[in-house]
């Protein structure tokens, strides 16, 4: 018996080991490189959103940024150390059209950039994923996904609170941005 369990120790150790080599040989890969590489030290501005135009149309259309009343993001910044900021506008359910600054972590796994909330100056909290559909130097378009979760707020007095869950729905948009200089 003692036989049996020690071999199946070993292949467990030895499929674990395979599955974390995968995700970290993922983040790793010739593609999460590349898409790193032309993401850091970037800022970009959304500047369109796939959506229905108004409130008696169903149709989805690319329509500006600017006449969006659910999502805009002013400023999303990636830096070279793996971490990001936002300075956005979300559409809420439970608090209703919101303008937050938040920042966190960020990992590119493929053509995803994966980001986690960790300090924000409003309720909005959890993650956020991009899936890339196309990007060059100027351009990106990606589908949005905003999980949330929880994370930290700051409280008004430079000390960060953590906030509980609000808001169950996750939000998936279409988006485009376009990079910005400063």
């Amino acid at each position: 018996m003692k036989k049996h369990l020690m071999m199946l120790a070993a292949i467990l150790s030895f499929c674990g080991t395979i599955v974390l080599t995968s995700c970290n040989n993922e983040e790793n890969s010739k593609e999460s490189q590349e898409l790193r590489s032309m993401i850091q030290n970037t800022h970009w501005k959304m500047t369109e959103i796939f959506t229905e135009p108004d409130r008696y149309s169903n149709e989805k259309e690319w329509i500006s940024a600017s006449n969006s009343s659910h999502l805009m993001i002013y400023d999303l910044s990636f830096d070279d150390k793996g971490t990001y900021t936002s300075n956005d506008m979300h559409y809420s359910a439970v608090v209703g059209r919101n303008s937050v600054k938040h920042s966190g972590e960020y990992h590119v796994v493929g053509s995803k950039i994966y980001m986690r909330v960790l300090k924000s100056s409003f309720d909005a909290y959890g993650n956020y994923n991009l899936n890339i559909r196309y990007i060059n130097n100027d351009v990106m378009e990606a589908e949005l996904n905003w999980i949330p979760n929880y994370t930290y707020y700051d409280d008004g007095n430079g000390n960060y609170q953590q906030e509980t869950e609000l808001d169950k729905d996750n939000m998936e948009y279409l988006i485009r941005l376009k990079r910005f200089y400063i």
